[in-house]
């Protein structure tokens, strides 16, 4: 019996190696796919935990839909912060907008694939110290105010831009141009985990990147002790 297979396969070399192949291929995309899915996952979960350094408590909607790479919560009322603030052993609250924000170069080119790559980010610039791991760096930078943009060392470096200039982000609506207020480190990196970041003050973020008077979430710093 052993040694008809053996015929029957010597006898059809082509069809063998081509399954042989076929099957080895087959493997190298599942593991690839596998190893890919595992990587992307794991550098939101570290991004967004550094995102969070600082955070006591942070509230987010019970309602969510679940993805391959992070779930996508739904939003909160706005009007919370104020009942929050008032909650004893509150010490500061700040409402959070987290979304798209792909950052245009001087030549027109988007800069990142956040298809194929770290993530490009809009969030909301805190002025509670402890919440913000973004450091301004450099004499001119600012805090943003409205029209205005705070982005990452390491796309101002990458793409050429200085305080002052425009640059145009691409949204989930239609692209919007903004003047540089300031570039920020992430702590001591130039941008959090070769992340791009756009940081907007908090109702230019709710108008591009959510909707007006509500937040993705909010964090909360507890008082000492």
């Amino acid at each position: 019996m052993l040694r008809l297979s053996l015929k029957q396969l010597m006898a059809r070399k082509l069809r063998l190696l081509s399954t042989t192949v076929a099957v080895l291929l087959g493997v190298a995309f599942l593991t690839g796919s596998l190893v890919l899915t595992d990587t992307i996952g794991k550098t939101f979960d570290d991004l967004f935990a550094e995102l969070g350094e600082g955070v006591d408590a942070h509230i987010r909607s019970a309602d969510k839909i679940e993805t391959d790479f992070f779930e996508v919560r739904g939003t909160v009322d706005g009007a919370l912060v104020d009942e929050i603030e008032a909650v004893e052993g509150v010490a500061a609250v700040q409402g959070q907008t987290e979304g798209y924000a792909q950052l245009v170069d001087k030549e027109g080119d988007p800069i990142g694939n956040p298809g194929n790559g770290p993530p490009t980010l809009g969030v909301t610039w805190t002025n509670i110290d402890v919440l913000n791991q973004l450091r301004l760096v450099g004499e001119d930078s600012q805090r943003p105010g409205p029209g205005e943009v705070v982005i990452d060392k390491g796309s101002a470096d990458a793409a050429g831009f200085e305080v002052g200039d425009a640059v145009t982000i691409l949204l989930q609506g239609p692209p919007r141009e903004f003047r540089i207020s300031g570039i920020a480190t992430f702590g001591s990196a130039d941008s959090p985990l070769g992340a791009s970041l756009a940081a907007f003050e908090e109702m230019t973020a709710q108008r591009v990147l959510g909707e007006l008077g509500r937040f993705n979430s909010i964090d909360v710093v507890a008082e000492e002790g």
